[in-house]
Formats: structure tokens, C-alpha cells, sequence
């Protein structure tokens, strides 16, 4: 028999005969004594045995693991507490210029009719505004937003055959309806927003013209990457991307033979960059602050053609204005539950949001078929402060339902774009 199962043979024997020497009989039987031998080769087995590493314990569904470590800057608690503050509300809206025109000289006396309109950029929906129904914080949500701009846009049409010379205005609003997604990426710290929105119908009827916006607005692209995040700030910057998706402003000549249309084309692609704050602690105060500019990257054509189809010409390029803006938002929770399975908070909020233009206004004139004209903004170079004032309702945590007003705080016609403007916001995370 070989060494190794002598030394076993003799720990065993050494192990029975101290649980027989131990253990109570009603009959004691003397043990035999161990030989030095057997004694030390005991001893060398239980060393041995000692030594051995604990065997690693095998995993169960009881057994708490680790929690991974996270790429964020903060610890949840923090990243919670941030992604549970309220987006900004926002308010923007521009026309895309200002049309003026003259009688039809082609047409003499039928037509005695001059005037001037508001165009509506991208058919009604204008370019993105990233500040808009957003937050400086990477998200996962479902978009919507709907906007009530009154006295948005406006025509003024005098006719001295038909009117007897008496200036008659016409002013209409817009109402915009946006529909959007925002999904994270790269572990939380960036996401891509898609935004699409559609507007009312617009349209006018004048004495020997007509006009028709269309409905459909353009494509937005946002990228937003978490720059630095702690217990009670983060910051992010990104870009946004408007691609000229909407629609084109048509204005008919209904006195002109054939009857002609001037189309204000919609071809430019707008660059968003921005830079995004977000603070909010344990207290009952959040703050909300982003920059943005909207820089063109092209100009927009104008074109003169028969309605019927046939030759088109190119009566001009016009440059949109690049524009700056600073958005401020505050609040205020008035109630907050987390724990509730219903409503778990409402919030009342305040913003200011400051708009300017960095360039003078671009000029395009031209003659259409008879009909002489001239686009430009009228009020060329402008400083807009809007007032938005609202409330956020929270349910399960999950679902924003928020409703807010606008108002300019300027009272000159260059100092505001619409006179009020209502909002109805939903945001859905997941």
C-alpha cells in the first residue's frame, strides 16, 4: 500500500478512536495508543488539510451581486434626481420674410391692386429651436408638442378698383403640431433626437393674388453629448441638423396670362450648435439654460413659372439672417411624490428667451410675369424677448403632461413675432 493512503489510513484511525474516547457509552472501551509514527503522520495530514484555500462559493439567485461600475460622472441618485427635472418649455416663431408687391403692369386696368405679406418659413413650422421641449440631459422619450401662435402672420392688400383704395389687413395664426423621439447611446452620455412637424393649413385669397404655405415642416436631427455631470449640474453641447423637408411658399397671380406663380423655395440646411446647463439639488428650485445659433448654410431660391407647368426662371437667391439664441428657465416644485403610483408632481416654471439677428436682412427684387416685387425682412436687424409662463404635471414618473403661455415682452412690431402663443406638451420616457 502506498505512503499517501498509510497516512490516511492512520488519520482516520486517529479521528475514530478521539470520537470513541468522547462519545458517552454505558460501556467505555479502552482506545489503543497511537505509535509515535501514527501520531506525527496524523499531525501531517490535519496541517495539510488546514492549509487547503476555502472552496469559492458556487453563485445562487440569493446571493447580492456586485453593481457595475457606470460610465457616468455622478452616481444615480444624482443622474435621478437631474433627469427628473422638467424639460424647457421654449417659443419660438419667424416668419421667413416679408413680400411686397405692385400692380400687374401686364394686366392695366384689371388690375389695381398692391400690397405686402409675411411668408411662412418651411411651411408654418419655421426651423428647430433645440432649446424647445428640452433639457440639458441625454434622454429616452417619445415627443409631442402642439403651438398656438396668434396674429403670426399677416397680408395687407390695397385695391383702388375693387376696394376704393382702403387698405384691408388680414392677420392669421399658425398652429404647429410636432412629433419626436429621443434615444440614448454610448452608456447614457449621448442621444440623437429626431423631430418632425406638420402645421395647419395657411392660406389667403386677395383681390388678384393668393397664397398657399402648405402644411409639412422641416426635419430635425439633434445630437446631444453629456460633457461633465455632478450631484447638482450637468452640461452638455451638441449640434442640430434642419433639413429642408417642408414645404414651399406659393403665391398665385391670378390677373397675370398665363396664370403665374412665384415660388419661395425652401432649400436651405440650418446648422443648430449648442451648449446646454442643468441644475437642479435636493431643494425645490431647478434651472434650465441653453445657447444656440441657426446658421444657414445656403440661400433659398425664388422662381417665376406658369401654374399650368413649363419654363421656370430663377428670379433671385435670398440668405436667411443667422440668428442667436439665449434661453433661461426657472422652477419651482409646487408637490413631488416619487414613491406615489399616480401623480408624483407638478412644477411651475418661468423662462425668458432672448432672440437676435447676427447679419443684416438679405433683398431679393424682381419682376414675376408683370408683377414687380421685393422680399426682405422688414424689420431687418431685431431683439426679441418672449415671456413663457407654465405648469408640468408628472404621472408614474414616466408621463409629462405640460401647458404653458407666451407672451412678448416687447411692444414694438419689431420687438415680437406673434402677439400670444399657447403650448401643450407630452413627453414620454422609457
Amino acid at each position: 500500500m502506498s505512503g499517501r493512503h498509510n497516512k490516511l489510513i492512520a488519520a482516520l484511525y486517529a479521528l475514530t478512536c478521539a470520537v470513541v474516547t468522547i462519545a458517552p457509552t454505558s460501556a467505555q472501551v479502552p482506545a489503543r495508543e497511537l505509535t509515535e509514527e501514527e501520531k506525527i503522520e496524523a499531525q501531517l495530514v490535519s496541517a495539510s488539510i488546514a492549509a487547503q484555500p476555502p472552496a469559492a462559493r458556487m453563485p445562487s439567485l440569493s446571493t447580492p451581486r456586485t453593481p457595475a461600475a457606470t460610465s457616468r460622472a455622478a452616481p444615480a441618485p444624482a443622474y435621478n434626481r437631474l433627469a427628473s427635472a422638467p424639460e424647457m418649455f421654449g417659443d419660438y416663431f419667424q416668419s421667413g420674410g416679408n413680400v411686397t408687391y405692385s400692380p400687374n403692369e401686364l394686366a392695366g386696368s384689371a388690375d389695381g391692386a398692391f400690397g405686402s405679406f409675411s411668408i411662412p418659413s418651411a411651411g408654418g413650422s419655421r426651423h428647430v429651436k433645440v432649446g424647445e421641449n428640452n433639457k440639458a440631459l441625454p434622454a429616452d422619450r417619445f415627443i409631442f408638442s402642439y403651438s398656438h401662435f396668434h396674429n403670426a402672420l399677416q397680408y395687407t392688400e390695397t385695391d383702388f378698383f375693387g376696394g376704393g383704395g382702403t387698405p384691408v389687413t388680414q392677420q392669421f395664426p399658425i398652429d404647429r403640431y410636432t412629433f419626436g423621439v429621443e434615444k440614448t447611446f454610448g452608456n447614457g452620455m449621448w442621444s440623437v433626437e429626431v423631430r418632425m412637424p406638420f402645421q395647419g393649413d395657411f392660406n389667403f385669397q386677395g383681390a388678384t393674388v393668393a397664397g398657399d404655405g402648405g402644411q409639412i415642416g422641416n426635419l430635425a436631427l439633434i445630437l446631444k453629448h453629456l460633457l461633465y455631470m455632478d450631484d447638482e449640474m450637468a452640461i452638455v453641447a451638441g449640434m442640430g441638423i434642419d433639413t429642408p423637408t417642408g414645404s414651399n411658399f406659393v403665391l398665385t397671380d391670378n390677373v397675370s396670362f398665363p396664370t403665374n406663380q412665384i415660388t419661395f423655395q425652401n432649400d436651405a440646411l440650418h446648422l443648430l450648435p449648442f451648449l446646454g446647463v442643468l441644475l437642479s439639488n435636493d431643494g425645490p428650485y431647478f434651472i434650465n439654460a441653453f445657447v444656440q445659433c441657426d446658421l444657414a448654410t445656403a440661400g433659398n431660391r425664388i422662381q417665376s413659372g406658369p401654374a399650368a407647368g413649363g419654363p421656370v426662371d430663377t428670379l433671385g437667391l435670398y440668405n436667411e439672417q443667422n440668428l442667436l439664441f439665449v434661453d433661461l428657465g426657472t422652477g419651482y416644485w409646487l408637490y413631488r411624490d416619487e414613491m406615489n403610483d399616480g401623480f408624483t408632481s407638478l412644477a411651475a416654471i418661468l423662462e425668458l428667451h432672448y432672440t437676435t439677428s447676427l447679419q443684416d436682412t438679405d433683398e431679393v427684387a424682381g419682376d414675376a410675369a408683370g408683377r414687380a416685387f421685393t422680399y426682405r425682412n422688414g424689420f431687418n436687424r431685431f431683439d426679441v424677448l418672449n415671456m413663457t409662463v407654465g405648469l408640468q404635471a408628472q404621472y408614474n414618473i414616466l408621463t409629462s403632461i405640460r401647458v404653458a403661455c407666451v407672451v412678448p415682452m416687447g411692444a414694438a412690431d419689431d420687438d415680437r413675432f406673434f402677439d400670444s402663443e399657447v403650448q401643450v406638451q407630452i413627453n414620454r420616457r422609457f
